[in-house]
């Protein structure tokens, strides 16, 4: 019998330690069990034919007669994905990857086929063509779109199998084994000039400082809530309790729930990260949002108050550059996950048990005696973190661009952040009515800016710009620096910071 036989399957099923027949019949496919002392596949194919002969089955006849009846994969695809849609556990980018693997690769192999009709020779064959352009990670997220699919058309009664042929052994064994890359791990030394360097903002050294230090992802630290933090207590920790996704369903920067059970944990601060944050909140938060930060305010919060997530990959490596770092290690380039596994490596260096390890990263426990912590749990953990060996260097960071320092009012596209993050306006209104009110021009006025310097730029530990005039050698502190646009045109920020200026301005 060949192995490509429409409507006949043999394989060997390692949790019975047999041989399997799957054969079609005209009310859908029917498996058979081989007995044991079928033990090679050419006896296996042997005893197929007889037993089809002997039942006087044709599988491929019967496959042929189901092949137009039912749905086909196309007619199926746009409710599938409604389904997915309207899943509340389907995040966006899930939803959306599966729509655009839905279209460029299954759609074209099988969308005319009724879902009936899908065979695993003809599903083996597509992922073989998959692999042979595409990398293993790819064919595998293609494949899991497919399958999961065809199991949801069996749930919702779209169409009637016994199983799922995506989900047969067969299938499996085509699928590429994924490569074992080392994660890219970023040296101490490198974290640590990171965090040292005067060119980059306090926000995102205070961001890098948490997480170098605390093993969390980029969402889980954009979703950080000021309620969630402790800074006074014997041990200093904060609570993880929600992200804040890229893109949600409500748009950019939407918060959410932690990528697993496990991720909601009670982390201790390290020494350098409890510095970063608290000078984070004396010098930075207030100017960025122009108020006293609230309990229910995100730690590292949009202008307006607002969650927010910025593009921290590219943001990571322009900062690496610009402190004469390297932007890749081994010839990959630094993502921000980076900081999540040095984190780990660090730790495992540092001779720290697996289990207290686990915990930190937030893998989910295995036992309800893992899931609860004790005072001495947090020890442990602080203990744990500490070991890492970063420190914080407070007021390193001017609030003023230092003389002969050019800011351009618009940055590259690349280091653009999304939507809901711009400029710091100080009451001004919009981002570019600041620049124009600034400069002294009307509303109206489209003078590029990145042609006007030097200038004043009060948001350099923040993030933003701020464009006055000429940058005087003097000014190196944020009042000062306030000061000096308040000398250069009265109506600035006067209303916002007059108490804090008043002193000085007296002077």
């Amino acid at each position: 019998m060949k192995r490509s036989t429409p409507g006949i399957s043999v394989f060997w099923a390692p949790s019975k330690k047999r041989f399997i027949l799957s054969y079609a019949t005209s009310s859908g496919r029917k498996p058979k069990t081989m007995p044991r002392d079928v033990t090679t596949q050419r006896a296996a194919d042997a005893w197929a034919v007889d037993f089809l002969a002997a039942k006087g089955t044709k599988p491929a006849e019967a496959l042929a007669a189901r092949r137009d009846e039912g749905p086909t994969l196309a007619e199926v695809a746009p409710k599938w994905l409604a389904l997915r849609k309207s899943d509340p556990k389907v995040s966006p980018s899930t939803y959306g990857n599966n729509a655009s693997q839905l279209k460029n690769h299954v759609l074209p192999a099988f969308g005319s086929t009724p879902l009936a009709a899908l065979d695993v020779p003809a599903i083996r064959e597509w992922i073989r063509t998959l692999r042979a352009d595409r990398s293993p990670q790819t064919v595998r997220n293609i494949y899991y779109t497919a399958s999961t699919l065809y199991a949801d058309a069996m749930a919702e009664g779209w169409v009637k199998r016994e199983a799922n042929p995506f989900a047969h052994p067969g299938v499996a064994k085509e699928l590429p084994e994924l490569d074992e890359a080392d994660p890219v791990n970023v040296p101490a030394e490198t974290a640590q000039a990171l965090l040292d360097a005067v060119v980059i903002p306090l926000e995102r050294r205070a961001r890098y400082a948490l997480a170098f230090t605390s093993g969390c992802r980029d969402g889980e630290i954009a979703g950080l809530r000021l309620g969630d933090l402790e800074l006074d207590g014997d041990i200093p920790l904060f609570r993880v309790a929600q992200a804040v996704a890229l893109v949600g369903l409500t748009g950019w920067a939407t918060p959410n729930k932690t990528k697993t059970r496990g991720s909601r944990r009670t982390l201790p601060f390290h020494p350098a990260a409890l510095a970063a944050v608290r000078e984070w909140f004396a010098a930075g938060w207030p100017m960025l949002v122009g108020r006293v930060p609230a309990p229910g305010d995100y730690l590292f919060p949009a202008p307006d108050g607002g969650p927010a997530r910025p593009r921290s990959a590219e943001l990571l490596r322009a900062d690496l550059e610009a402190a004469g770092l390297p932007i890749a290690i081994r010839g990959v380039p630094v993502e921000f996950k980076a900081t999540r596994s040095s984190f780990a490596t660090w730790l495992s260096n540092a001779g720290v048990p697996d289990p207290i390890r686990k915990r930190l990263m937030g893998h989910r426990a295995k036992d309800v005696t893992e899931r609860h912590y004790t005072v001495r749990d947090l020890s442990a953990l602080a203990d744990a973190v500490a070991k890492i060996p970063l420190a914080w260097s407070a007021g390193i960071v001017p609030f003023v661009v230092p003389v002969g320092i050019v800011t351009e009012a618009n940055p590259p596209e690349s280091l653009a952040p999304p939507a809901r993050i711009g400029l710091a306006t100080f009451g001004l209104g919009s981002g570019d009515g600041a620049r124009r009110h600034c400069a002294g021009e009307s509303e109206t006025a489209g003078v590029d800016r990145a042609e006007t310097a030097p200038r004043i730029g009060l948001a350099g530990p923040i993030g933003s710009r701020f464009c006055a005039d000429v940058v005087p050698p003097d000014l190196t502190s944020a009042r000062l620096g306030i000061a000096a646009l308040v000398a250069l045109d009265p109506t600035v920020g006067l209303e916002l910071f007059e108490a804090e200026l008043a002193p000085e301005l007296a002077d």
